[in-house]
Parts: C-alpha cells; structure tokens; sequence
C-alpha cells in the first residue's frame, strides 16, 4: 500500500505534538518513530529544513 500520506501525517502530528506539549513531552515521539520508520530520509531532512526557512507548506 501506498504510505506516503500516512509519512506525512506522522511527521505534521508530531510536530503539531511538539508545538501543543512541548518538545520534551515523550508521547510526541510515538510520532516520530512512525515517520522515521516509513518515511524517505530525504523528504524528513526537506521537511525539516523547509520549517526552519519557514516555507513548509504544511500546517502545523
């Protein structure tokens, strides 16, 4: 099946997580192990790069 969308809502609940709770709030990392577990290494390191430029098309 195609996982691409499930990538994706991992790495947007996880960092929504983090802005709600915290950074240090550990039940955000179940997010995290989602879309480090499905996810390209390259879409993570753009996404991540396009939210400290602040160009990430998503919302968080």
């Amino acid at each position: 099946t195609n996982q691409t969308r499930y990538c994706y809502q991992s790495y947007l609940d996880y960092c929504r997580c983090q802005r709600i709770r915290g950074t240090n709030y550990k039940p955000c990392d179940y997010f995290k192990k989602v879309f480090h577990s499905i996810c390209p290494n390259a879409w993570i390191e753009k996404w991540d790069s396009q939210r400290e430029e602040g160009t990430f098309p998503g919302n968080i």
